[in-house]
This record gives structure tokens, C-alpha cells and sequence, in this order.
């Protein structure tokens, strides 16, 4: 099973984060790492990705 909350850093947390960051113009790239949609309970990894990747992408 993994870890809910690697680091002790919540999805809730890490996405506002995320957003901060995206939303100040100043990105020019961005690597998420460790998806592996096959081992993922529930395809779970693969659509944190996306939505970090969608907060990212979205700048507003």
C-alpha cells in the first residue's frame, strides 16, 4: 500500500502549493515522478498526477 501522506505532506497541502507556484508565471518545467498506474490502487497515482499537472497548466 502507499503511503497516504509521504513526508507527512497531505495532497491538500502539496495541491495549494502547486497552484501558488503555477499561478506566478514563473514555471518552465515541471516533472512528476513515481506514477506507475499499473501497481496504483484504483488508477489513485495517475490522477494525482493529472490534477497536479491540471493546477500547474492552468495558471489562474
Amino acid at each position: 500500500m502507499s503511503a497516504p501522506a509521504a513526508y507527512g505532506i497531505t495532497l491538500l497541502v502539496l495541491e495549494v502549493l502547486v497552484q501558488h507556484v503555477g499561478v506566478t508565471g514563473k514555471v518552465c518545467v515541471a516533472d512528476l515522478a513515481e506514477t506507475h498506474p499499473e501497481y496504483g490502487q484504483d488508477n489513485r497515482t495517475a490522477r494525482v498526477a493529472a490534477r497536479l499537472a491540471y493546477h500547474l497548466l492552468r495558471r489562474s
